[in-house]
């Protein structure tokens, strides 16, 4: 499913109207039978696409057939959908073209038609990620859970002017030289129909982890839509009040996750430490892996959003266990989390958070909780977790089956970003 493309020249440009008046471009893919949950919606990063998502294999799905309906949109002022000139592209005016959207296709609810209960499950990427938090802070009957790839984290307009422009040569250039980025802007739109197929067969040989169609597609934009959402979205905008409400909600039972690489230079780990561990919202950490790891570490991604996938589907209230048969159970524990030949002491956090090695899947990182609620290590056990079934003589857990080709001596560690 889809909406009609544009010409290569891009889609028209019109005199200003609101945002939720202009029909988004967008490719679905449907479910294989029922869908189990709520519909998933993949938002790209700056100066992308829907195309994105689904890159060398696009007849793919990077979820479970069953997993429910796929939608990957356009942003407004990007890719297939309408350039708007003069639009001021807030993150209030992506919502809207966003909100408006999805109510057009049904997939969330319209207020006063007694479906409030269509939600969505929102997949961000970058500025995708700042959209996707944004919308279930502002409006959280609509999204049903949330995961968050590279989010741009920044404490201050200095740092992230600082990192973003280490994204791209058009970032460097919109971020230290504008006047520079708008001719090169211009000069690119001037030769659209020409560049863009051209991007795609040469653009592999410089970046050989992204498919060229999706280097090409960072062309398709205007750069009134590229530059005031650089500055308004990624630049100017905080990040910590909509954290902060959808940690909230985290706490009582949405499924958020964000993924980070380790080796990420244009959203700084260290940053996104910081937010996870005011707000409790749960972080993984792909060592190795940069700013695009949804291309260079696929496999642990999909793993991480398939775990995700899992635990956002509704399941059956447990049946209440009866008083006669002892107390009810313990608060849920903080977790500690084990890293290889590491200090075995339990590492804490108050938001959760789990590192995959870069070449291995999600599945090989070792989660295990902490003796009490309180994070407190077993009296008389010298700090240490007390003995469980499975673990060995010093109370550590037997090591996590790891695939085929791992290597022993490559110990998992931290990193500071």
């Amino acid at each position: 499913m889809s909406a009609p493309p544009p010409s290569p020249a891009g889609p028209a440009s019109a005199p200003s109207a609101p945002a939720d008046t202009w029909p988004l471009f967008f490719e679905a893919q449907a479910a294989a039978g029922a869908p189990a949950g709520a519909p998933v919606v993949f938002l790209h990063g700056l100066a992308g696409s829907g195309r994105y998502w689904r890159g060398r294999h696009p007849e793919q799905r990077p979820l479970p057939p069953e997993a429910g309906d796929l939608y990957y949109p356009d942003l407004l002022g990007f890719g297939r959908s309408p350039w708007p000139q003069d639009l001021s592209y807030t993150v209030d005016d992506h919502l809207v073209a966003l909100r408006a959207w999805a109510r057009r296709l049904g997939i969330i609810g319209v207020a006063g038609s007694g479906a409030g209960d269509r939600r969505v499950r929102l997949v961000g990427h970058s500025l995708g990620a700042v959209l996707a938090l944004e919308w279930a802070a502002r409006f959280p009957d609509d999204v049903a859970a949330l995961f968050l790839i590279s989010l741009p984290h920044y404490p201050n307009e200095a740092e992230a002017r600082r990192h973003i422009a280490r994204a791209s040569p058009m970032n460097w250039l919109s971020v230290a030289h504008e006047p520079l980025a708008q001719a090169a802007c211009w000069i690119s739109c001037q030769v659209r129909p020409v560049l863009h197929p051209l991007l795609a067969r040469l653009a592999p040989v410089a970046s050989p982890a992204i498919p060229g169609e999706v280097v090409a597609d960072g062309v398709l934009h205007t750069w009134p839509s590229f530059v005031r959402t650089l500055k308004r979205c990624l630049l100017q905008h905080r990040l910590d009040v909509a954290a902060r409400a959808v940690g909230a909600r985290a706490s009582h039972g949405l499924p958020v996750q964000l993924l980070h690489g380790a080796a990420d230079r244009t959203a700084l780990l260290r940053y996104v430490r910081q937010l996870t561990a005011a707000t409790g919202l749960d972080l993984a950490v792909i060592e190795g892996a940069g700013h695009d790891l949804w291309y260079t570490h696929r496999p642990a991604a999909i793993r991480a959003m398939t775990d995700w996938l899992t635990a956002s589907l509704p399941c059956p209230q447990p049946r209440r266990r009866p008083a006669s048969r002892g107390p009810p159970a313990p608060a849920s524990p903080k977790i500690a989390r084990w890293r290889g030949d590491s200090d075995p002491a339990p590492h804490t956090t108050s938001g959760r958070e789990r590192h995959a090695p870069s070449n291995r899947p999600f599945s090989a990182v070792v989660v295990v909780a902490a003796a009490h609620a309180s994070g407190r290590a077993h009296a008389g056990s010298g700090g240490r977790l007390p003995a469980r079934p499975g673990a060995g003589p010093d109370g550590r857990p037997a090591r996590a089956k790891l695939p085929a080709g791992h290597d022993p001596a490559s110990p998992w560690r931290d990193h500071d970003g």
